[in-house]
């Protein structure tokens, strides 16, 4: 996810600044832009971490059993 918030980032800046180059008129929001990366970025770390916790937490409990 984390890879995913940085590549979608790269685009959306280019996209931003490409349209914005195109109809020459308008300007990037850096700051939204950043923010929303920020926020992404954090999220998925956050649900990388909770993961391997329960991951973590499940693999302790685990016992094999007869199929």
């Amino acid at each position: 996810m984390l890879i995913s918030t940085v590549v979608t980032g790269a685009v959306t800046a280019w996209h931003s600044v490409f349209f914005i180059a195109l109809v020459q008129e308008g300007s990037v929001s850096w700051a939204v832009l950043g923010y929303g990366i920020a926020v992404c970025a954090a999220v998925s770390l956050a649900v990388g971490f909770l993961g391997a916790r329960a991951a973590a937490r499940e693999a302790n409990q685990w016992r094999p059993a007869a199929d």
